[in-house]
């Protein structure tokens, strides 16, 4: 079978924000580019790869079916696309689909987002971070592929219609019936800055289904989190409350490493004092952080993963604040970097043009995993940070 020549007849394939060519092609693989445009069609960006579009040892009567199905499938795949900036050329190439039996069944997995295509997106996302690790730093792989955890990418969007106990930012919470708007230890209303509804989202530490609510004291420096599996119903604002600008939130599932700014690396390799373990830790890591990082441009919203610092690590600042620590006492012994990378990001919630968090800041919800663990989300530490 010719890839090239047949590949030739159907691509490249354009819609109004990406484009997708195969710029050469032999054997099972290829060498394919992916082209992001702006609303005005000037050229965003351009990434190529080489990626594997048949598995090794397929028969060519199932190739042909498996190449059919993915060239048929591919420009809805294209055209749905909610972010290109995270984009790359893999993210449209399933050489998994050789395991559905006809060009149909694939075409309707891979433009319905259906369960398998979910898993194959999953799995692979995991599995190129995890090679990763051992192929940049394999005298320590073990202990940095521990770090390797998913996260839930939010998407914010106008929000046209409220639909009670969806995902959404600002705008008002949905509570149940009766149950009185957080206020702060000086007794005034809280700012309602977002609320996840967790059949959006699928992870062994949340709860499988329930909201949780976020508020935040924009004047102050205290937060509060609330859950319920309970019917909710629209909340009312308490008067001369103004609320943040309404969103729509949606989460899709991507796998992190740690920022290089933060405690998991000094931790891994046992270094005390805040400067000298940060500065061994982008010498050991700092190529492998800015290569396989998740970079996403901001709003930079995100349930659960690690907390993307402005400043300082909010890890650090947490550990500290709690602790009651100088800031000269900041990662002076190996156990404080552990004890800060034990608390567990649950929420971060950036500005946006609309609804700006302090001086165009972001609030981190950071949780301890034995409070996760036993749905304590009362016990999450609220901290703010701005440019």
């Amino acid at each position: 079978m010719d890839l090239a020549a047949l590949l030739a007849t159907a691509l490249p394939i354009r819609t109004k924000r990406l484009a997708f060519t195969v710029l050469e092609a032999q054997g099972r693989h290829a060498v394919v580019r992916l082209e992001a445009f702006e609303d005005d069609g000037s050229l965003r960006d351009l990434k190529e790869q080489r990626v594997e579009l048949l598995p090794e040892g397929l028969p060519e009567a199932r190739a042909r079916v498996l190449l059919d199905g993915w060239l048929r499938a591919l420009p809805t795949m294209l055209a749905h696309v909610e972010d290109v900036a995270l984009a790359m050329p893999s993210d449209f190439v399933f050489p998994e689909a050789a395991e559905l039996d006809s060009a149909e069944a694939i075409v309707a997995e891979l433009t319905s987002a259906g369960p398998r295509l979910r898993r194959w997106l999953d799995d692979r996302e995991r599995d190129d971070l995890l090679h990763a690790v051992r192929s940049r730093v394999p005298q320590r792989a073990a202990a940095v592929s521990a770090l390797v955890q998913p996260c839930f990418v939010g998407l914010s969007d106008d929000e046209t219609e409220a639909v009670t106990g969806a995902s959404r930012l600002g705008g008002l919470p949905d509570l149940p019936r009766g149950t009185p708007w957080p206020t702060s230890k000086r007794g005034e209303p809280l700012d309602f800055l977002g609320q996840v509804n967790l059949a959006d989202v699928s992870d062994p530490r949340l709860p499988p289904r329930g909201v949780l609510s976020f508020f935040y004291a924009l004047l102050g420096d205290e937060g509060r989190v609330l859950f319920f599996d309970a019917p909710v119903e629209p909340a009312t604002a308490p008067p001369n409350l103004e609320p943040l600008a309404a969103r729509a939130l949606s989460l899709s599932k991507h796998w992190q490493l740690p920022p290089i700014e933060s405690p998991y690396w000094p931790a891994v390799l046992e270094v005390a004092g805040y400067h000298e373990g940060y500065r061994e830790a982008g010498d050991a890591f700092g190529e492998l952080v800015s290569t396989s990082g998740l970079i996403f441009d901001p709003p930079r919203h995100q349930l659960l993963g690690y907390a993307y610092p402005l400043q300082s690590s909010p890890n650090v600042n947490v550990e500290a604040e709690t602790a009651g620590l100088a800031p000269e006492q900041w990662g002076a012994t190996v156990e404080f970097w552990r004890r800060a990378a034990e608390w567990q990001l649950l929420f971060q919630v950036d500005s946006e043009d609309d609804a700006l968090l302090g001086d165009a800041g972001l609030v981190y919800f950071l949780i301890r995993p034995d409070d996760l663990a036993a749905r304590r989300f009362d016990q999450a530490v609220a901290h703010l940070q701005c440019h």
